[in-house]
């Protein structure tokens, strides 16, 4: 259970992170959209490789 405590703080650190970068470079509101939706994507196919990974192993 710690671990995945940690490896969800690792995921939000990272996606704000992304954020944050994306603001900076893009600037603005734009910024901030544009770094979500990349983190959210990332984030999603993570996710989804974890869930599949999971299945094959059951």
């Amino acid at each position: 259970m710690r671990n995945q405590w940690k490896t969800a703080a690792l995921l939000a650190l990272l996606s704000a992170l992304l954020i944050r970068i994306s603001y900076w470079v893009i600037g603005g509101t734009s910024g901030i959209l544009v770094g979500i939706v990349i983190a959210a994507v990332t984030n999603l196919n993570d996710e989804e490789s974890t869930i599949n990974n999971f299945l094959a192993f059951i």
